[in-house]
């Protein structure tokens, strides 16, 4: 980054507009906790997956089950979303989050049809997310290979740490999947690796 350049996060705002524009849409057509009403505006079902509705797998990444999933994602957005466009720019900080989000509703959505799985409905940013941190840990781990130091390695270790914890947390819910989210984090790793190579 050059010196006296002023970053600004921009796509890290405009996503957390659209996930909240996604939200009060969700709210106008009958609750952000209605099955129904998240199926119908674009989230991820396994049936429609399998009947060629395959927008879906871009649109559910914008869509949250209550007001709890909403707040944890956009807050994480916030934080892991303006660090890690920092470090790879506006357009492959896009290709990043939404390489990882989308590819991961399509696997989830290959993967249920495959098994014969058709009752699942998918939501939210979080597969997004973690594939941020999956590019933040690829920039880390580069770093920390060009300038061995104390400072990336405890970086690399608080970034395994909150993955650690996430994955802790998806095992004691059932409703949340935890194989998405791993997905999600393996995308982030080789997408990010491929844009900062």
């Amino acid at each position: 980054m050059k010196p006296g350049f002023r970053f600004y996060p921009w796509a890290s705002g405009v996503l957390i507009l659209v996930n909240l524009a996604f939200f009060l849409a969700t709210t106008l057509e009958g609750g952000a906790d209605n099955a129904d009403t998240l199926e119908k505006l674009g989230a991820l079902s396994t049936g429609l997956w399998t009947r060629g509705e395959w927008w879906r797998a871009l649109s559910a990444n914008f869509l949250h089950f209550g007001w709890p999933h909403l707040g944890i994602n956009l807050l994480a957005l916030g934080i892991i979303g303006t660090l890690t466009e920092r470090y790879y720019g506006f357009w492959k900080f896009c290709f990043l989050y939404f390489g990882a989000g989308v590819g991961t509703m399509v696997g989830m959505g290959t993967w249920f049809w495959l098994t014969g799985q058709h009752q699942h409905l998918l939501v939210g940013a979080s597969a997004a997310i973690i594939g941020l941190l999956g590019g933040l840990i690829w920039i880390y781990f580069r770093q920390w290979q060009a300038y061995p130091s104390a400072y990336y390695r405890n970086r690399l270790w608080g970034l395994g740490v909150i993955i650690a914890f996430q994955f802790l947390l998806d095992s004691q819910m059932p409703q949340v999947s935890l194989e998405s989210h791993a997905l999600g984090l393996v995308l982030g790793l080789l997408i990010g690796a491929a844009l900062r190579s």
